[in-house]
């Protein structure tokens, strides 16, 4: 048999989450601006009284426009009593 991780039951309870997020200007220029960021996102289970996830991230954001910014980060997301994963992500958002 195949033990997937991934897969795991739904679980309906209430949920405290806390999160902390610091910015930093790396770059300040007219043409060239980069903002550095590290957050750090967890979530407790109040039914039961414990953790059940806590995720950091670092990353890096980038006008490309009056209304538009890409970012780039790595996040560490450690679920407390499943598995530990890493992802790469990047996005482009339109603020309006």
């Amino acid at each position: 048999s195949w033990d997937d991780d991934s897969v795991y039951d739904k679980d309906d309870f209430v949920e405290a989450e806390t999160r902390l997020m610091a910015h930093y200007k790396l770059i300040d220029r007219k043409r060239l601006q980069l903002e550095g960021f590290i957050l750090d996102e967890y979530t407790y289970n109040l039914e039961e009284g414990r953790a059940t996830r806590n995720e950091v991230a670092v990353g890096l954001t980038m006008p490309l426009g009056k209304n538009v910014s890409a970012t780039i980060n790595w996040r560490h997301i450690d679920r407390i009593t499943n598995f530990d994963s890493d992802t790469y992500e990047g996005s482009v958002r339109y603020t309006f």
